[in-house]
């Protein structure tokens, strides 16, 4: 049996997706249109980028400690 209707709708529950910082997806763990929970990791970020970025603050740190030393004689 077959049915057909011109008159239909589907209800749905979605949510659009955003994220607060841009990278390259390394892994998904959702599919499209399925139920997830709240605190539920959906997408693994690849960390390359903001290593990179944490080590480049650091050398700029060094070197402005090494140009401005402390002077703890004053």
């Amino acid at each position: 049996m077959e049915q057909e209707t011109d008159d239909a709708y589907v209800r749905a529950d979605m949510t659009p997706l955003s994220t607060r910082i841009s990278g390259t997806v390394r892994k998904m763990d959702a599919e499209d249109y399925q139920s997830v929970k709240a605190g539920q990791v959906l997408v693994e970020i690849d960390p390359d980028e903001y290593r990179a970025s944490v080590e480049q603050a650091k050398a700029g740190l060094a070197a402005s400690e090494a140009a401005f030393p402390d002077n703890d004689e004053r």
